[in-house]
């Protein structure tokens, strides 16, 4: 079955939130991740705010900086 706009909107949001929680449980900042990433800060926030898509690569190295996998946060 394939994944609706519907089911992938609610996966990104799902993505950024947990995105937000690691940041702050790791007492960790935007600008380290973005850092790690190779992006601007401001990319982050944008990304987390749902104004620019994440891209697959970043999503995985992002999951990948804070020790999960894409499949884990997106369940």
């Amino acid at each position: 079955m394939r994944p609706t706009a519907d089911t992938i909107g609610l996966k990104m949001r799902h993505f950024n939130d947990f995105i937000r929680w690691a940041i702050k449980q790791r007492g960790e900042t935007q600008e380290g991740l973005a850092d790690y990433l190779g992006v601007n800060r401001s990319t982050i926030s944008y990304r987390l705010n749902g104004k620019v898509e994440w891209t697959l690569k970043d999503a995985f190295k992002a999951c990948e900086y804070f020790e999960t996998t894409l499949e884990e946060v997106t369940k």
